[in-house]
């Protein structure tokens, strides 16, 4: 049986990248500037750590031929597993879905909605890239709260949180709100309509 040749390069070098991605959380900086790059790693638990690394490795799987923009995402939920995803396009453009909600209704088929971390990458080098609008509020529905890590492909990190890079979300609970209009709030000086019967009638008696 014949291997194709580009095939097999591609398979080397998808293998060879994720390779490097798992390397750079593992090494220690010698050097002073090494030190310096990577003072906030430090800072890293081990599950966030994992979270960094399954990111770039979701990213590996992106189907993405039309944009060629690849995302990884990987979602820490409550009980300690981690849930990845990444983009899958469409031909029809308005079927397509980011990494971030994938990784979330993956997360969500198996009963978890409660979420401490995700981390987002793509093949930006020289800045950060964060979720789009929609994925932000879909994570807002679940975890406010949750940590977000937007991850270069060097594997240096914004760290923020949702309710950060979505102050004013719209929340379940404003849909169990009581929105009866308030006394002299004037969204409640409504105008009754009539209806085509009583109309009709009205008409019948200015005619007669």
């Amino acid at each position: 049986m014949e291997t194709d040749p580009s095939a097999s390069r591609l398979l080397y070098r998808r293998l060879y990248t994720m390779e490097h991605f798992v390397s750079i959380l593992d090494e220690k900086g010698s050097s002073d500037q090494d030190q310096d790059q990577n003072q906030n790693q430090a800072e890293l638990t081990d599950e966030e750590k994992d979270v960094l690394k399954a990111c770039h490795l979701a990213k590996e799987f992106a189907y993405a031929p039309y944009s060629q923009f690849r995302v990884g995402a990987a979602l820490l939920a409550e009980n300690g597993k981690i849930y990845s995803g990444c983009n899958v396009e469409n031909a029809a453009y308005g079927a397509c879905i980011c990494a971030e909600r994938t990784a979330i209704v993956k997360a969500v088929s198996e009963g978890q909605k409660r979420f401490r971390s995700i981390a987002v990458t793509a093949d930006l080098e020289d800045q950060f890239c964060l979720p789009c609008g929609t994925c932000r509020q879909f994570l807002a529905e679940f975890s406010l709260d949750c940590v977000l890590f937007s991850v270069r492909p060097d594997n240096q990190y914004l760290r923020t949180t949702v309710k950060e890079i979505l102050p004013y979300a719209f929340r379940p609970k404003l849909l169990s709100m009581d929105h009866q209009p308030r006394r002299g709030d004037s969204s409640s000086n409504f105008h009754k309509i009539d209806s085509d019967s009583q109309l009709n009638e009205k008409e019948k008696q200015a005619n007669e």
